[in-house]
């Protein structure tokens, strides 16, 4: 639901759709925060909007949000955006009716058709009400402007702590990067899982 005090303070906004893996989603909220603060904008982060190619699930049950211009789920705002002035001026309307690619030639997200890039200058200041901010790429200093403003729900940690609890003290962990990059990694552990249980090379019919 809205809040009608922050919709009442707070009639400009942001609508950041940060794309990629975790550290490029908090990067581009960071991004988006300190441009708000800046200007007296809200941020409305939405990772499961209908074309979203990444996380496809709301941030806001995974994270808590402990700055009041910071709100991790755009259901409630969706369709009021719809009828709102966008910049890019191009998807007034039309905000869950594009869909977009990664154009080499301007290393951004643009949209498929004509190209056009869903996001704003951050140098400059608009009297439009609603910015909107697809993109990807990371950067740990922006990364850290998101984080510091963020908590963990009660269901993430609960399931961490029962899955660190089955796993002990000791254990190896491995980073498998499955985003931007495509990696084998299912016959990667496969093997591996048969090496830790003793069956020898020549058995494992990998």
């Amino acid at each position: 639901m809205i809040s009608k005090k922050f919709a009442r303070l707070n009639r400009q906004f942001i609508f950041c759709r940060p794309q990629g893996g975790l550290t490029d989603i908090f990067s581009r909220i960071g991004a988006c925060c300190r441009y708000a603060n800046a200007h007296g904008r809200m941020v409305i982060v939405e990772t499961n909007f209908p074309v979203s190619a990444y996380f496809r699930d709301a941030f806001s049950r995974y994270f808590i949000s402990h700055d009041h211009a910071l709100i991790l789920s755009g259901y409630a705002y969706s369709s009021k955006f719809q009828n709102m002035d966008v910049e890019p001026a191009a998807f007034t309307g039309r905000l869950n009716a594009y869909q977009v690619y990664y154009d080499n030639k301007v290393s951004a997200l643009a949209e498929v058709g004509s190209a056009i890039v869903p996001y704003f200058d951050f140098t400059k200041k608009y009297k439009v009400p609603l910015l909107l901010y697809q993109a990807v790429g990371g950067g740990l200093r922006k990364a850290e402007i998101a984080v510091r403003r963020l908590s963990i729900t009660p269901m993430v940690l609960k399931v961490l702590s029962e899955r660190l609890a089955r796993m002990g003290n000791f254990y190896t962990s491995i980073h498998i990067r499955h985003t931007d990059y495509s990696t084998d990694y299912q016959r990667r552990v496969e093997e591996l899982r048969l090496y830790r249980c003793g069956v020898p090379r020549g058995m494992r019919g990998i």
